[in-house]
């Protein structure tokens, strides 16, 4: 019998699909578009791919695209979020990316995690709150997405 590897991430992700009455999906955060960043240089190293948001956590996301990335790349993404006008500007480095197992005549995909360093230009990490109430870390990516914590 083989054994499940052990989780790796050090927070909670949330599905960016909530079930609401009679099982609909509501998706939160549906669309991405990203493009590689040249680490020397800076630019961008590749015109736009789109991708489709899977889960999301207090300092990463997981999605699923046609394009293969490889671990370490840098890449810039816009994340669209329901009910607002504009895309979340952040910056990423991919984790990992697999192909995904779908019925044979479609396209290749990859679910791909990212690591978030920067949500609108602002670390990450200088986001992290712990919600008082409940305990719950909460950070920029999170806020960006959900909104504020229910108990700030």
């Amino acid at each position: 019998m083989t054994q499940k590897p052990s989780e790796l991430r050090k927070f909670k992700r949330y599905t960016t699909e909530v079930e609401g009455l009679f099982l609909a999906a509501y998706p939160l955060v549906t669309n991405i578009n990203f493009q590689i960043i040249d680490q020397e240089s800076g630019d961008f190293h590749t015109s736009k791919y789109a991708a489709i948001s899977k889960n999301v956590g207090v300092e990463g996301l997981c999605f699923t695209t046609n394009f293969r990335l490889s671990q370490g790349e840098h890449i810039y993404l816009e994340v669209f979020v329901k009910g607002k006008k504009d895309p979340v500007p952040m910056e990423g480095q991919v984790r990992w990316s697999r192909q995904c197992l779908l019925p044979s005549g479609k396209d290749r995909q990859f679910d791909t995690g990212i690591k978030i360093i920067s949500v609108k230009g602002q670390p990450v990490l200088e986001t992290f709150e712990k919600n008082k109430t409940d305990q719950v870390i909460w950070s920029g990516v999170l806020r960006m997405i959900f909104g504020e914590s229910k108990s700030q």
